[in-house]
This record gives C-alpha cells, sequence and structure tokens, in this order.
C-alpha cells in the first residue's frame, strides 16, 4: 500500500520549482536522525479537496483501466516493493514506488487531450498537446535497495507531460525520466522494471511475472483508514511476482532472483488531521500465503488497524489484529516487532487459527532520507517462543 508514505510532504516552494524542472536527490544514512519536532503524516497530507473526486463504496474496480491514473484525485501511486537473493546467497530488498499527485483538480471543460483513465504517452498525443507545458499534475518517484550493512535511496520529480513522465497506454507502462515499468499488453505482467543507476550507487534492471489473481484490499477495492469509514482509498495488490534481474552492487551488476509485491491505491483524502503516521507489513509466509497489515496511529486514541491474507488462488480473509507490539527500535524507529492475530480458514472450514510473528528488519537503519523522511526496508519473519510461521517481506514506518 504504502499508505502514502511519502506523498504531500513537499513544501509550495518546492513544488514552484518541480513545475518548471525536473531534479532528484540521493539520500544517505551516515549522520542524520529524525527530526522528532516534525508534524504527523496527517497534517503533512492535509488539503483542500473541493472539486476532487471521491472514493465511495461499492465501486466496481476496472481492468486494465484502473492501472492507469485517475488524474481527478488527489493522490496515488504504484509501488513495488521486493525480497531478492543474489547468486552467492546474499539478501536484499529493494523498492520502487511511482506517485502522482493533483495540485488542484482538472477543469470540467478541458479538452480530451488524455485517455479516460490516464495520461497518454509519446505516439498517443492529440495534435498539440505537446506543445501544452502547463500541467496540474505533478509526478516523482522513489527506489532503494537495501543490504545487511548498506541503505541507499534516490528520489526523481517531474511535472506531468508525456515526454517526462506518465503512465498508461498500450502496452501499459508507469515512467518518470529514465525509470520505467513496461508491460507486455495491458496487464501488469510481464513486464520489466529499469531503474538507471545513479553514479553507480544504485541501478536495476529487472523482469516481473505473476500467475496469481489481483487482490482487492478492503471491501472489494474500498480499504477504509479510520473507524467511522470518513477516510478511505481504492486499493489493490499483486503480492504473488516471480523477479529476475540484476541489480548494481558495489558498482557491479549482480544476478537476482526472488519475489515481489505490487501495491496501487488512490484517494483524495487518506488521513486524518490526528493520525500522526502509519506502520505497514507485506509479508510472505512460509505455508505459501501472504498478509498485509496495517495500523493508522492517533495520539492519545485507538490505533486503525487492518489485515488481510492472502492465497495464491486468490482466496483472501479479514484478520482480526489481536496486539503489535513493538520489541526493538534504532534511530527512532521500531525495528522489530512481535504481531498476533486471529481468524478462521478462508473457506471457513477449518478452526480458527492464531498467527503469531516476529518480525525484523534486515538492516536496521533503512530510513529513507529524501524529501521526507521515514523507514522502509526488508524484513525477516522468524519463529520466537511462540512463533507460528517463518517468512520474509517489507516494513514502512511513518511519523516517527
Amino acid at each position: 500500500m504504502s499508505l502514502a508514505s511519502k506523498i504531500t510532504f513537499l513544501t509550495p516552494l518546492l513544488l514552484a520549482l518541480l513545475l518548471t524542472s525536473g531534479c532528484g536527490k540521493t539520500g544517505d544514512n551516515r549522520h542524520q536522525a529524525p527530526d522528532s519536532s516534525a508534524p504527523g503524516m496527517g497534517e503533512l497530507m492535509a488539503g483542500d479537496i473541493a472539486g476532487f473526486d471521491t472514493v465511495s463504496p461499492g465501486k466496481a474496480l476496472s481492468f486494465p483501466a484502473d492501472h492507469g491514473p485517475h488524474n481527478n484525485f488527489r493522490q496515488e501511486w504504484w509501488y513495488l516493493t521486493a525480497n531478492l537473493t543474489t547468486t552467492s546467497g546474499e539478501s536484499l530488498g529493494l523498492q520502487w514506488t511511482q506517485f502522482r499527485v493533483a495540485l488542484k483538480p482538472e477543469p470540467e471543460s478541458e479538452p480530451e487531450s488524455e485517455s479516460e483513465h490516464g495520461t497518454a504517452l509519446p505516439g498517443d498525443n492529440p495534435p498539440g498537446i505537446d506543445d501544452d507545458w502547463h500541467s496540474r499534475q505533478l509526478w516523482f518517484a522513489h527506489a532503494a535497495v537495501t543490504r545487511k550493512h548498506s541503505h541507499v535511496a534516490t528520489e526523481q520529480w517531474s511535472r506531468g507531460h508525456s515526454d517526462l513522465a506518465g503512465a498508461g497506454g498500450s502496452p501499459f507502462s508507469v515512467y518518470l525520466a529514465n525509470w520505467r515499468w513496461q508491460s507486455q499488453t495491458e496487464a501488469l505482467f510481464p513486464a520489466s522494471l529499469n531503474v538507471a543507476a545513479d553514479g553507480k550507487a544504485l541501478g536495476y534492471r529487472l523482469t516481473l511475472s505473476s500467475q496469481s489473481p489481483l487482490q482487492l484490499q478492503g471491501d472489494r477495492g474500498y480499504s477504509t483508514k479510520s473507524f467511522d469509514a470518513g477516510l478511505a482509498s481504492y486499493y489493490y495488490s499483486a503480492p504473488f511476482i516471480d523477479i529476475e534481474g540484476d541489480v548494481l552492487l558495489d558498482g557491479k551488476w549482480q544476478p537476482v532472483s526472488g519475489q515481489g509485491w505490487l501495491d496501487r491505491e488512490w484517494s483524495s483524502a487518506f488521513l486524518g488531521l490526528a493520525q500522526q503516521g502509519w506502520d505497514w507489513f507485506a509479508l510472505r509466509l512460509d505455508d505459501g500465503s501472504a498478509l498485509m497489515l496495517f495500523q493508522l496511529r492517533e495520539q492519545n486514541a485507538k490505533s486503525f488497524t487492518h489485515a488481510n491474507r492472502m492465497w495464491p488462488d486468490g482466496r483472501s480473509q479479514t484478520l482480526e489484529v489481536v496486539s503489535m507490539t513493538p520489541i526493538d527500535s534504532h534511530q527512532g524507529y521500531p525495528v522489530s516487532w512481535q504481531l498476533s492475530l486471529k481468524g478462521s480458514s478462508a473457506d471457513n472450514a477449518e478452526p480458527s487459527e492464531q498467527l503469531n510473528l516476529r518480525v525484523e528488519a534486515l538492516n536496521p537503519d533503512a530510513r529513507m532520507q529524501l524529501s521526507t523522511q521515514y523507514w522502509e526496508g526488508p524484513v525477516r519473519v522468524s519463529h520466537s517462543d511462540s512463533g507460528s510461521h517463518m517468512g520474509e517481506g517489507y516494513m514502512e514506518l511513518t511519523g516517527y
């Protein structure tokens, strides 16, 4: 989901700069610590939603159309995480996310210069569209590679223009400058993902495939983010992706293989002002199932939680979150957790099952030192004294 970890946190001055140029930034973690005085994510993501589309229950998602952008919602993203292994046996994680932010609603009388669900790609444009550099859409992307003893992250930004950044088309593509997800058809898979090396610090070129159905999160894709259901998003996932390719490590391209997870989400109002941040987990367990779990933290109030267990054949089941207990922290972020969940089997034919999971970061210092600070990196699920499963996955922590 990413729940928007990295979304409306850019200052107005930076937004103005991004409308006139593309830029990028690479972050490292050597002498920086989280800013404890920073506002919560609910405050950072607040804004006037008048004129934007809203999320409503009961709306059926439509594919392949909903793989593309939804320009009259304020925010959305395409978010891939992967747990990979080199041929020498080293474990690592990588992340790629591309975001779209609408600076203001699209005018009702705007000419049909875009497809119904997204930005036109080069070659698809009506006459004259490439001469129009005015855009209400801001695009930016994050990429990172995390190893046991290193973490490198970088980002790029662009205005919305078919020559610079966008999504959609046939075959489907999501791109910003020289970073590109390229499908072979209108579907998400099979596809390639190429992130160009930043100097000699970061880069990967991957092939992605999946034989499993897409998973609709929440109520058939309607994912609530508060107890009163006043905040919500449209949200779906591809938790079972096979990945092969190469990652740039120590200045050399190294073959890798493993599993990935893609999340798609869009909304005009994700969080409330009082919601400080979130803890999000995407875990693949040793019994072949996958678990998506998040909690939205609110000061002096109970956290809003949600968990969904999924199987490669398309089955899924909402679980009750019994407890989420931080065990250890690093640089102010809880990087080790004990998670307890319960629920019956997906077909309700078996007794209730309890999940007790010990989750630990591969690298405790996986802070993303970019336009905003947050933590994101690969994790391992290990047997504790009462552990029920082993596995691996990704974790994202914001608002600390």
